[in-house]
């Protein structure tokens, strides 16, 4: 029988705090509010589960311990989830996360995502790009645009200067970018979702 959602959070959980240590995943203070970074995720999935129509490629760069990408496989099956971290022993954690809960939807990218192209995702392009304490809105976007959809949605948790970003990005991308999600977080900090055109050069 298939497990459910809530049992392959439960089981990724347990290796989450199995491994932690180990494999440098997560610090002690990280492990004492795994619930408020698990919380922080469950938001990242329900703003793209709200996305009309269903994306069915999100791209989670610096995927870490895999907050939130993991918990995206999970909560939006099957839409594809490619997660790309470039440590090898967090890339190593992922496939155990993905090979024992068997995120079929999953995929784990030992790499940077600008070495990426979409052969390695199977022709896919993303539609959703997210990023947890990756870099700027820009940043985010010059790193992945090779990768886009021709619409992008980049969801990022921030701090109180996001909307500076914004308009930093609308600035260098010179499109307009949509903020379709500004949501206060538990644990400090905002999620944001902003959506404009995929895979325009930046401005030099």
């Amino acid at each position: 029988m298939k497990h459910r959602p809530i049992d392959k959070i439960k089981e990724y959980r347990k290796l989450l705090e199995r491994y932690a240590k180990t494999l440098d995943l997560l610090s002690s203070a990280g492990l004492r509010h795994l619930d408020e970074h698990f919380e922080t995720s469950l938001r990242y999935a329900d703003v793209i589960k709200r996305m009309t129509p269903s994306p069915t490629a999100v791209l989670d760069i610096g995927s870490g311990s895999g907050l939130p990408g993991v918990i995206l496989a999970i909560e939006l099956s099957p839409t594809r989830v490619y997660l790309v971290e470039r440590r090898r022993r967090r890339s190593a954690f992922l496939e155990i996360v993905v090979s024992r809960l068997e995120l079929t939807n999953a995929a784990v990218f030992w790499s940077d995502s600008n070495h990426l192209d979409t052969t390695d995702l199977g022709g896919v392009r993303a539609e959703v790009v997210t990023a947890q304490a990756v870099g700027t809105f820009a940043q985010i976007y010059r790193e992945t645009a090779h990768l886009h959809a021709g619409s992008v949605t980049l969801i990022s948790r921030k701090g109180p200067e996001w909307q500076r970003e914004i308009a930093v990005l609308r600035s260098e991308i010179d499109v307009e970018a949509e903020i379709t999600a500004n949501e206060s977080l538990v644990n400090r900090g905002t999620l944001v979702a902003v959506r404009l055109m995929g895979g325009k050069r930046c401005r030099s």
